[in-house]
């Protein structure tokens, strides 16, 4: 079958009907890449927003944690109850690998260094340099 493009009206058809598919493959190439951009952007967007919530509910549990350390830290009834000793020492399993073993628990170790509780309670929450260490605190 062979297309004859003698008459004017054929070719005039026939270019309106290309011209018109060649307008619209232009309009959808266009159409989907700006979809596509907003998408893109929308969704950056989005996640920005998403990471800012994250982090700001992560300090805030953070912070809660710190707050709960620090109020039972300083509770004397839970310093007593933390004062179990555990004395251990470094042994070889049969593979070669290094792990702690128990060798003694000495239970109830008096943690107040020798003060009565309100006194400890006084010097505030255990550190690096609280109490500090001397012969005598009298």
């Amino acid at each position: 079958m062979t297309f004859q493009f003698d008459s004017l009206r054929t070719r005039i058809v026939v270019f309106f009907a290309v011209l018109l598919v060649v307008v619209q493959g232009l309009a959808l190439i266009v159409v989907n890449t700006a979809n596509t951009q907003i998408a893109k952007d929308t969704i950056g967007q989005e996640l920005d927003v998403g990471e800012r919530i994250f982090l700001r509910l992560l300090d805030q549990q953070r912070d809660q944690l710190e707050q709960s350390a620090s109020l039972l830290a300083s509770e004397f009834g839970f310093r007593q109850a933390v004062g179990t000793n555990f004395i251990t020492e470094v042994v070889e399993l049969p593979n070669g690998d290094l792990v702690n073993k128990a060798m003694k628990v000495i239970p109830d170790v008096k943690q107040t260094l020798g003060f009565t509780p309100e006194q400890f309670a006084k010097l505030g929450l255990p550190s690096r340099t609280n109490p500090e260490c001397k012969k005598s605190y009298n």
